[in-house]
């Protein structure tokens, strides 16, 4: 028996050892155009697919989609047509249903295939509404029968019951819901998490108490509670204490709060924020903390300013399960320029300062000082992040908001289509799908196809003969998806 034991525990080290020695993605050179497909509007319940989240998943070994529809709140089920030629062609659609009409204020922007019929549901709130046990829905495609799950029930105290905004329960929906990856068996399996396959991949800024970039976590249906893999929360959620926030761009410094000349380097318990100094929250908007330039909230890239922080997380990630690589992929899209809460955009960015700041009425507290600031923007970068330093989360070694990702700025000129930067419907990456049938990375990019209205599914392959960073590499452009 100790002989089976040890003969096992070796196999699976020599398997995690294997994993960690491919190579980190870390060059938009690693990949290579492949083509793709066109989202088509599907006009379901009088809405089409124009909001869609940008969940997608494959089911594995078949030419099948499931996807969040938009908002119709339904998920559909996509067709890939049986001769792809070279033009981006557009996806069959399929069965639909509506999960969660039972449960107020949810629906299914994550989703992830079972079966042939079966697909795993969740979501997560965009208002301050109580949290929920019911985030969490298998959804049978031919009975439209749905069974909810019951996640996050792990006691009846106060930081654990329903019902309530802003506790333990209503985080963990907040960070976790709302789209998936797929963890490799032998990851999991290696690092204490065998069963755990399915990862929970969201995050990013919906409502207060959410976590202030991507989150992970590692889950079995049935579980009372996913496993953090990766969190970044508020001090009443981390086991310090303290606030946690993911870097949105490598370019972007951390604004603090100023009290007076003095600047103090945490928070004074019982204190209000503007007495602090501290990354300021999404929503410190109060007059109370300033003009822009006695107290900037974020410096850009350019060197623009605004209020506060703020950025979109893809709904969903890219775990590379290949030979020769590794990374947890999600999409980032990134705002540059003025951000104002009264904006109420996606990320609160002022696209239009001459007109937002026009002193009017309409736009409470807006001094035309700021007229003449830069037109608002959009940066969209992929985080990876290294699944060995996952592994040090799983094994307790390390917080899971202390994994760092290295960060990487696509190139889309090479598309059929120009993405936007529009004001309230930027083109952002909203899903990452790894294709382990294919060796294929999937971006979902909104607001795309059909004149910058629908979603477009984009395929790269890695390289076998990557060149790092090699600026003068010509990458060939092969339109072809592969259908082995």
């Amino acid at each position: 028996m100790r002989l089976t034991i040890l003969l096992v525990t070796a196999l699976i080290s020599l398997s995690y050892t294997s994993a960690t020695a491919k190579t980190l993605v870390s060059s938009w050179f690693d990949f290579t155009l492949v083509g793709g497909f066109k989202v088509p509007a599907t006009l379901i319940d009088g809405y089409n697919t124009r909001y869609a989240s940008g969940s997608f998943d494959k089911r594995p070994g078949t030419n099948k989609w499931i996807a969040h529809h938009g908002v119709s709140g339904r998920i559909i089920e996509y067709i890939e047509p049986s001769d792809p030629d070279m033009t981006f062609p557009t996806l069959i659609a399929g069965r639909n249903g509506r999960p969660f009409t039972t449960v107020e204020y949810m629906e299914a922007q994550g989703v992830q295939w079972i079966d042939a019929n079966q697909v795993l549901c969740s979501g997560r709130l965009t208002y301050s509404h109580p949290g929920t046990y019911n985030w969490v829905s298998i959804w049978n495609l031919n009975t439209g029968v749905e069974t909810l799950q019951s996640v996050g029930r792990v006691d009846d105290t106060a930081d654990w019951i329903d019902g309530i905004n802003y506790n333990k329960l209503f985080h963990l929906h907040q960070a976790l819901g709302g789209g998936f990856t797929r963890i490799p068996s032998d990851w999991a399996a290696a690092n204490g998490l065998a069963g755990k396959n399915i990862g929970m991949a969201a995050g990013g800024y919906d409502a207060l108490n959410s976590p202030m970039g991507p989150a992970l976590g590692a889950f079995a249906i049935g579980d009372t509670v996913p496993t953090y893999l990766m969190d970044y929360p508020t001090s009443n959620f981390a086991s310090d204490g303290q606030n946690h926030y993911e870097i949105r761009d490598k370019n972007y410094a951390f604004p603090t709060y100023i009290n007076g000349n003095t600047q103090s380097s945490s928070c004074p318990s019982g204190s209000d924020y503007s007495a602090c100094n501290n990354p300021i929250p999404i929503f410190a908007s109060q007059p109370d903390f300033g003009t822009i330039q006695e107290n900037p909230r974020l410096s850009g890239p350019t060197g623009d300013i605004g209020y506060f922080l703020a950025d979109s997380v893809s709904n969903g990630a890219g775990w590379i399960d290949d030979s020769n690589y590794k990374g947890v992929v999600y999409g980032i899209t990134s705002p540059n320029g003025y951000l104002d809460y009264d904006a109420q955009t996606s990320t609160f960015l002022v696209y239009n300062p001459s007109d937002f700041y026009d002193g009017s009425t309409a736009h409470y507290l807006h001094p035309t000082d700021y007229a003449d600031g830069p037109t608002g923007s959009f940066t969209k970068n992929l985080y990876v992040y290294n699944p060995d330093c996952l592994a040090q989360v799983a094994s307790g070694d390390i917080n899971e908001w202390e994994c760092t990702p290295t960060i990487i700025t696509p190139d889309f000129s090479e598309l059929p289509v120009t993405p936007v930067d529009r004001n309230k419907l930027p083109t952002r990456i909203g899903g990452v799908y790894w294709d382990n049938d294919r060796g294929y990375l999937w971006l979902v990019l909104t607001q795309m196809s059909g004149g910058n209205l629908y979603p477009m599914l984009v395929a790269y392959e890695l390289k076998a003969d990557r060149v790092a960073d090699d600026l003068e590499t010509v990458r060939p452009t092969i339109l072809k998806i592969n259908l082995k």
